[in-house]
């Protein structure tokens, strides 16, 4: 099974349609995403200058997976920031849509698309950091993982270092939580009602079930106020920590930690390494 680039999923789409076909819908899924991206930048900027040995001395960072940039444009806009910050994602159309939203937030960043498993493709330089954030790494299954961290560690500058961002899953394979409970939002756009389902597919030859398919629901009120439902759907890898910690180790990253969400204030777990 493969998720990402070309590449089809186990659910015979690839995850760059998966993203495209949301990127109009995705900032849509925030209360208010202009000042959740800044909240991000924060505190992005604050895990960075907290845990990147030598960050002084730092001049680039990539956000290898940046979406419609919520991260790499709100760390741009942090008044502390100094670090160029460079974009990158599999998407065309998130990509297009970060460039729009850096251009009307008024920050200066470089968006490509690139695929996280083959970097060198797209970057001929190396970067002080990267990271990607907000849980992407379930895109990954167990051949491509190693890939997309030899990718990444081989953009890195000798001392460089990598953080990736993932969702709670020690717990949740154990729990096996059905979703995201809905949340509704009425601003200027109207009004609109956003949740996630969840559903953990067995393996017999697994210890605890690892695979699960997540459906984005994204309901809005038309004129008539019949609701309009916009969903996608994939299946992710719920990446445990001793897994990650392996992964990153086999890579060759030293100095590998993983901080939790009470040690960063971010609203998921972190993995880091140094090259």
């Amino acid at each position: 099974m493969k998720f990402i680039g070309s590449k089809p999923s186990i659910h015979g789409k690839n995850v760059e349609e998966y993203y495209d076909n949301f990127t109009e819908y995705y900032a849509l899924t925030y209360d208010n995403w202009d000042e959740c991206s800044k909240k991000h930048g924060l505190i992005v900027h604050s895990i960075l200058s907290k845990y990147v040995a030598g960050y002084d001395e730092a001049e680039t960072v990539l956000d290898c997976t940046c979406g419609i940039g919520t991260q790499a444009i709100g760390l741009a806009l942090c008044p502390s920031n100094r670090l160029k910050v460079i974009g990158s994602d599999l998407s065309s159309r998130e990509i297009e849509k970060a460039k729009v939203e850096s251009v009307r937030l008024g920050v200066d960043i470089d968006f490509h698309v690139a695929d996280m498993r083959s970097l060198r493709s797209c970057f001929s330089v190396t970067f002080d950091i990267i990271f990607s954030f907000d849980n992407a790494v379930v895109h990954l299954d167990s051949d491509d993982l190693p890939v997309a961290l030899e990718s990444i560690r081989d953009r890195l500058k000798d001392g460089g270092t990598l953080l990736i961002s993932v969702r709670e899953y020690d717990r949740w394979v154990q729990e096996k939580p059905t979703g995201i409970m809905p949340e509704r939002f009425d601003d200027d756009t109207g009004s609109r009602v956003y949740f996630q389902t969840w559903q953990w597919i067995d393996d017999p030859s697994a210890d605890v079930s690892s695979l699960y398919q997540t459906m984005y629901l994204l309901l809005r009120a038309s004129q008539n106020q019949l609701w309009e439902v916009k969903s996608v759907s994939s299946k992710f890898m719920a990446w445990r920590k001793d897994q990650l910690l392996e992964a990153f180790g086999r890579a060759g990253f030293r100095d590998v930690e993983w901080l939790t969400m009470e040690e960063t204030g971010f609203h998921q777990q972190i993995v880091k390494g140094v090259k």
